[in-house]
């Protein structure tokens, strides 16, 4: 009985051992030695050396666990090392908008510096002003309409008689050259008290001028261009002559009248008109003028248009003037 009372009583003093001391329980990431496992066995009977070996595992455990501890504080401290060495955020994006800015300058300074410079565009031009000085030459003026003859087909004769009294220095009136015209049938067809018919052609006029001892020239600019038609015309008035010009009428009449002068006005070339047609002085414009010559439609001697188209000037006085 004796036996089986100490028996039981070991037994019940190894069973509160083990409850007692959680720590005798190893980690599940621990591996326990080997030879501490052997003296457990061994001294299962001695309460003093199972004591003694749980306080030698309960080392050994506090030892491993300090390891451990150790191990995690190391591999907690390495992230904070390197998050340490690595540059701050708010630096490296405000870094990057100054390196765009200085690729972005460095470039457009190569570009201005490479780009060629650019010719500049000539300006065109001004039209070619014509130097002459203004003329105005002293010259009767004769209206066709009235006197002895109502002269309707008379402003050849008239226009003569202009050039003879003014330029010849003679004193001849328009109803004498319009009459002498007539008695030399230098008209083409009068009519009556020369109210109807053709008049006259410039080849008429020149004869009419030579009753009067006169020589004089014809130019019918049947092939001159604008240019060398008012060229010509202002040579003349540079000359001191007075011009009889052979033209149609906007209201598509041909018709004579005398050119006597040219001027500058308001920065516009006007030549000065003498018309027997009533006896009015006008201001031609060069367009005005060419404009005339332009509408007579005359480019040979084959029509009376061409006959009458041109220009008349004097050439030489009669002895008497001279």
């Amino acid at each position: 009985m004796k036996r089986a009372a100490i028996l039981l009583a070991a037994l019940l003093l190894c069973s509160c051992g083990s409850v007692e001391d959680p720590s005798s329980q190893a980690p599940a990431d621990t591996t326990v030695p080997a030879s501490t496992a052997s003296e457990t066995v061994t001294t299962t009977a001695k309460p003093t050396t199972t004591t003694t070996t749980t306080t030698t595992t309960t080392k050994a455990t506090t030892t491993t666990t300090t390891t451990t501890t150790a191990a995690t504080t190391t591999t907690t401290t390495t992230p904070t090392t390197t998050a340490a060495t690595l540059p701050p955020a708010p630096v490296t994006t405000s870094a990057a908008p100054v390196t765009t800015s200085q690729t972005t300058t460095a470039t457009t300074t190569a570009s201005s510096t490479s780009a060629a410079p650019e010719t500049p565009k000539e300006k065109p031009k001004p039209a070619e002003k014509r130097e002459h000085p203004d003329v105005k030459l002293d010259t009767v003026l004769y209206d066709q309409l009235t006197g002895r003859n109502n002269s309707l087909v008379g402003c050849g004769p008239t226009s003569a008689a202009m050039l003879l009294t003014s330029e010849a220095g003679l004193d001849v009136s328009k109803d004498d050259a319009v009459e002498l015209a007539y008695k030399k049938k230098y008209y083409y067809s009068a009519g009556y008290n020369f109210t109807s018919g053709f008049g006259v052609i410039q080849e008429d006029i020149q004869k009419l001028l030579a009753e009067y001892g006169c020589e004089s020239q014809i130019d019918h600019l049947w092939s001159d261009t604008n240019e060398q038609a008012i060229e010509k015309i202002d040579k003349l008035l540079d000359e001191g002559h007075r011009i009889i010009l052979g033209h149609r009428k906007p209201d598509n009449v041909l018709h004579y009248a005398v050119i006597y002068g040219r001027h500058e006005k308001n920065g516009v070339i006007r030549y000065n008109i003498n018309d027997p047609w009533g006896g009015v002085k006008w201001e031609w414009t060069e367009q005005e003028l060419l404009s005339r010559l332009q509408n007579t439609w005359g480019y040979d001697a084959t029509t009376v248009q061409g006959l009458v188209k041109g220009i008349q000037w004097i050439t030489k006085l009669p002895d008497s003037a001279e």
